[in-house]
């Protein structure tokens, strides 16, 4: 699916899903980089921002979620908080 992404092109919105597609089933490092391309093309996404900081935590890159962060207010490098406004895949509800 990514090469078709690549070749094609999508929106914004496309690569947010697609990163919590990605976030749902554990790949946080690819998570990560189609939610970085998300905010590369919609710079003012803060639900982007907020599951970037906590791919971002889970990753072990803490500085780079403290560094956006002190950008958005909604993203938050916390476990605790990143939990609390990221997609659980372990939440049937969420997962759904």
């Amino acid at each position: 699916m990514i090469q078709i992404i690549q070749r094609v092109g999508v929106s914004a919105a496309v690569r947010y899903h697609l990163g919590l597609a990605m976030v749902t089933t554990g790949r946080h490092r690819d998570a990560a980089a189609q939610l970085e391309l998300a905010l590369s093309d919609c710079s003012n996404d803060a639900a982007a921002a907020a599951q970037l900081a906590a791919c971002y935590v889970k990753t072990g890159r803490e500085q780079d979620a403290q560094i956006l962060a002190v950008s958005w207010t909604d993203a938050t490098p916390s476990d605790a908080e990143a939990d609390e406004t990221t997609v659980d895949p372990d939440t049937p509800e969420q997962a759904a």
